[in-house]
């Protein structure tokens, strides 16, 4: 009896194997439709089987598109915060729609971002004049994507608040 090449796999063996490499990437971390058909593509599965399996995964909410554009939007406004525009664009790099991401950002304030930022990177500013420490802040909200006008704000309140010394302005 002869076995069928590899490339003659049963329908059913070519799923279960695309099945389980999905599983293992979304062990790691979540991740869109987009990225997972990226990710399988690069593994060799056929457009076929992937979208057959990122079907399943979407039936059981394994990927969800809106979910995970709202778990991003979360941790990058908080743990590593960063503008609306900014995080917008990169949900829109992972293949996230307009709408959902625009929806994922509703509700983040730029200004409190702005100013978590500030707050954390302003520790480590303290011994330097405080002009250069001005400085430095400005252009490190300003690389995190906040508007010359937030970035103004937030270095006010620091300034206020004894974060940057006091400086004539």
């Amino acid at each position: 009896m002869l076995l069928p090449a590899v490339d003659q796999q049963p329908r059913e063996s070519t799923d279960a194997a695309c099945y389980q490499a999905a599983v293992r990437l979304l062990a790691h971390r979540a991740r869109t439709e987009v990225e997972m058909r990226q990710r399988l593509t690069r593994k060799g599965f056929e457009a076929e089987p992937i979208t057959r399996i990122i079907t399943r995964l979407k039936e059981s909410k394994l990927i969800d598109d809106a979910a995970f554009a709202h778990a991003w939007s979360e941790s990058r406004a908080f743990g590593s915060p960063r503008a609306s525009h900014v995080i917008r664009r990169e949900l829109r790099a992972k293949g996230i729609s307009n709408d959902t991401a625009e929806e994922a950002v509703t509700g983040l304030d730029d200004a409190e971002a702005a100013l978590k930022a500030g707050v954390s990177r302003a520790g480590r500013l303290s011994k330097l004049p405080p002009e250069e420490a001005r400085r430095k802040l400005g252009d490190f909200l300003r690389r995190r994507g906040f508007g010359w006008e937030v970035i103004g704000q937030t270095l006010r309140c620091l300034e206020s608040e004894g974060f940057l010394g006091e400086v004539d302005t």
